[in-house]
């Protein structure tokens, strides 16, 4: 082997040595491929999570709704129960007040009955005093009517007295006697009866 054909050798050798370094990170180029792959395993654990998002989603969503209906439902609640106690309290201050007012009525219709059995009381008692009243003067009234018509007799028969006097007096006995026979004596005042007396013994 002559000078040249070992420095072309010796080229080629030197050549190949520096080639080799360069395939060493084509080598690793190779060896990363498993890397390259990672995302291909990582795939299914990238899609788990995806598959799995909405189910925490879908949670809080029904967890959001409920919440919703809970306070939709509360709301309710407290407007429904503030209607019947407004609606009861109403119904209360009604009937308060009806009975109030039938108290009052009450009390104004005992008073006024109260009244009216004290008015009739009175005029009971006014009846009464009038009745008596009327009772003294139907008495005084006969009273004062017989004694009228006693008067009147006693007028009447003083007079029948006084003729039997003037026929005696004027001689005429037989007259007189018939005129004194019309007297009676009760009739007559006491004067009256004394002179009766006296003329009929006269006369007999």
């Amino acid at each position: 082997m002559n000078n040249e054909d070992k420095s072309l050798f010796d080229t080629i050798w030197d050549e190949s040595q520096e080639k080799e370094p360069v395939k060493e990170p084509k080598i690793n180029v190779v060896k990363l491929k498993p890397k390259v792959e990672e995302p291909a395993e990582q795939e299914p654990k990238a899609e788990e999570p995806k598959a799995e998002e909405p189910a925490p989603q879908n949670a809080h969503t029904e967890k959001k709704q409920n919440v919703k209906f809970l306070v939709v439902y509360t709301v309710v609640f407290v407007i429904v129960i503030t209607g019947l106690i407004a609606g009861s309290y109403m119904i209360t201050s009604r009937i308060h007040k009806q009975m109030a007012e039938s108290d009052e009525q009450i009390n104004t219709s005992q008073s006024t009955l109260k009244t009216i059995q004290q008015d009739n009381a009175a005029l009971r008692e006014q009846n009464a005093a009038l009745k008596a009243q009327n009772e003294q003067l139907l008495l005084s009234q006969q009273e004062a009517d017989a004694l009228v018509e006693s008067v009147a007799d006693m007028v009447e028969h003083g007079e029948y007295l006084m003729a039997a006097q003037n026929a005696y007096v004027n001689g005429k006995r037989a007259d007189a006697r018939k005129i004194l026979a019309t007297v009676e004596r009760e009739k007559l005042s006491p004067t009256a009866q004394e002179c009766y007396d006296d003329l009929n013994k006269r006369l007999n």
